[in-house]
Parts: C-alpha cells; structure tokens; sequence
C-alpha cells in the first residue's frame, strides 16, 4: 500500500484510517512505511488523534493476572458475616483512580488495637498476617 504523501489532503484521512484499524503499534508502523513507532506517536500529538486502547491492551492478561483468585474466597455463610461486621465497622474503603492505567480498584484499610480479630481477618482473605504493628503517634500500637 502506498501512502499519499505528507501533506496532502487525504494523507490525515489515510493516517487516522490506518491508526483506527490496527490492532497494535507495529501493524500500524508497517501499514504506514515508518521505520519506528517514535513517528506514529510523533503524529498522534501533533494532529490531536488519541491513541487507541486496543494498543494499551494485552490480549488475555485480565485472565492470567486472576488465574488464582478462587471464584468463592470464603466459603463459609458464618465467615462471610464475620467478615463484612468487621469491614463495615471497622474498615476505611477506598476507591482509587490511576489515570496512567485507566484502572480503578478498591483499597480496604482495617487497623485495630487488638492483633487476634486482624489475624483471623487475614486468614479469611488467605493472606499472610501483619508482621509488625503500625505506630501510631502516642496511642497503642495498631
């Protein structure tokens, strides 16, 4: 394929057509002729084009990254209700945002004086348990 030359009315219609149907950067380097992709991302800022998200995305890595998460973390009824008694008293939620991967997750916090409801909190999420206490200015550790 040749690609009209720079400039030209229809080369911007050609290089968005081009950077719409590829399904990675290096597709659309080698349907355009570019030698690197440093003049495709070079093009994209300058006219304004976003980049697309397929070339963001890594086929199957959602699937490979939860290839271990259990479909039921805790299967008992009595552990389920522990378990959310502790974090809706105890737990400080939050949801996060980071722009740079376009991804928001949640984040629970759960600090208590007494160690034992902490431990047993960290088997149920099957992970291991806190090491040290937290300082925390004066007060009793955490």
């Amino acid at each position: 394929m040749v690609r009209p030359p720079f400039g030209s009315p229809e080369w911007l219609a050609n290089f968005e057509e081009v950077v719409r149907t590829s399904k990675t950067t290096k597709e659309a380097v080698d349907r355009l002729g570019y030698a690197t992709p440093s003049v495709v991302y070079y093009h994209l800022k300058k006219f304004g084009i976003e980049r697309p998200r397929l070339w963001d995305e890594r086929p199957s890595l959602r699937e490979f990254m939860q290839r271990k998460i259990p479909a039921v973390i805790i299967p008992t009824t009595i552990g389920r209700r522990w378990v959310a008694g502790l974090v809706q008293g105890e737990t400080c939620i939050q949801s996060i945002y980071r722009k740079f991967m376009d991804t928001t997750y949640l984040d629970l916090d759960t600090a208590m004086v007494d160690p034992a409801p902490i431990y047993k909190l960290s088997e149920y999420y099957q992970m291991p348990p806190p090491s040290a206490p937290i300082r925390n200015h004066d007060w009793s550790p955490q």
